[in-house]
């Protein structure tokens, strides 16, 4: 084997906007050296569901058939994060991470915590509200020409 037993593989993939093509996903699921799965999206709301779907979609069974894509052992979504490379345009990119390692996630939980998790153990640490109080035009005015 490419990866020896025991060792973790991680697979990157950043497909055209058309997604990965079907070949690649079953490949990818058929791998199982591949525990970790990092997918780089340009077409967030259009190839990247269909993909995530056959990439998470359950095993074919006796009992059941999801589809030719759907042989090897499933990938579970871990976290997503946008990232936006094109100020000022409608488009965005998606970094979505994947694992198979679901037993080991419940066991040993993701890294850092979330922002409502933060705030509920230290509220004073939470990130400060900054309160502004707008004055009418009129007393800016009337400020700016006791200043001259």
């Amino acid at each position: 084997p490419i990866v020896p037993p025991g060792h973790r593989c991680v697979a990157i993939v950043d497909p055209p906007r058309a997604g990965l093509h079907p070949k690649v996903i079953k490949a990818l699921r058929n791998c199982d050296a591949i525990d970790t799965l990092i997918y780089v999206s340009c077409n967030p709301f259009g190839s990247f569901v269909e993909d995530a779907i056959r990439l998470c979609l359950p095993e074919n069974d006796k009992n059941r058939n999801y589809g030719k894509h759907c042989s090897g052992k499933p990938f579970v979504p871990l976290r997503a994060a946008p990232v936006d490379m094109f100020p000022d345009t409608s488009h965005c990119e998606l970094v979505m991470a994947f694992s198979r390692n679901v037993e080991t996630l419940d066991k040993n939980p993701i890294p850092g915590k979330r922002r409502d998790e933060k705030e509920a153990e230290n509220p004073s640490e939470a990130d400060p509200v900054a309160v502004v109080e707008i004055a009418p035009a009129s007393s800016v005015v009337s400020k700016k020409q006791e200043l001259q």
